[in-house]
């Protein structure tokens, strides 16, 4: 890595790009202005490297993750550098010691993050990277990332399929289920919470991958929904 001046920035070449364990892929120059994420379905040819309309990136490892590949670790590792593109968690590093650093994108919600050869970063992202080898996640506090994924898997399938699973269980024309049809969103939500609540601080609900996750035990979670209920009554 060429070093330059006193100011601890370097310019990463492929060299130590490779050396780093760093991926490198090319793209079309005209794609890479700061912050800007290039297309997996842009990638350039051989021919088009062979006569310079491309450049080379470097991927950072352990920020590769979507709906196929990754999982909370890397998806909170894109997230320090770039923020994540989905949720409104993670900040990205929007100084000047990040301008290096681009948004890719690949098919299917596919996302890493990389670093275009030739530019200069500075020597404490050179050492994070590295040491990601070692200890592939830079911040241990995911607990927001997760609970973003969480309520994403709430909107889009937690709530049906539970209220569903009750229907079907209890019908919904009196006692328990009919309080879950008549349910507004708020209360049925409060239930949900209050029954993870009471679940020894461990919720029926884990992250699998990167992008969403699954209920543990459906049924001991009802169980527990219909035990509050009943308590109340």
């Amino acid at each position: 890595m060429q070093h330059r001046g006193n100011d601890e920035r370097y310019v990463l070449t492929l060299g130590e790009a490779e050396r780093l364990g760093m991926e490198v892929m090319w793209a079309d120059p005209s794609d890479l202005i700061g912050y800007e994420t290039i297309s997996g379905g842009r990638l350039s040819s051989s021919r088009d490297r062979y006569y310079g309309k491309t450049r080379p990136i470097a991927v950072v490892p352990y920020t590769s993750w979507g709906d196929y590949c990754g999982g909370i670790c890397e998806r909170a590792n894109y997230g320090y550098f770039l923020g994540d593109p989905e949720l409104t968690v993670n900040e990205r590093q929007t100084d000047e010691d990040c301008i290096a650093f681009i948004g890719i994108s690949y098919m299917f919600h596919g996302y890493a993050v990389g670093v275009v050869i030739g530019r200069e970063i500075p020597s404490d992202l050179v050492e994070l990277i590295e040491g990601l080898h070692h200890y592939p996640i830079i911040d241990d506090e995911t607990w927001e990332l997760e609970m973003a994924i969480h309520d994403e898997d709430y909107s889009s399938w937690i709530a049906h399929d539970v209220q569903r699973s009750i229907r079907e269980r209890f019908g919904d024309e009196e006692g328990f289920g009919l309080a879950v049809d008549e349910a507004t969103e708020e209360e049925f939500r409060t239930l949900y919470e209050m029954a993870n609540a009471e679940n020894d601080g461990n919720p029926w609900w884990e992250v699998e991958t990167a992008t969403n996750g699954y209920l543990t035990d459906e049924t001991a979670l009802i169980d527990k929904m219909h035990e509050i209920w009943e308590r109340n009554q």
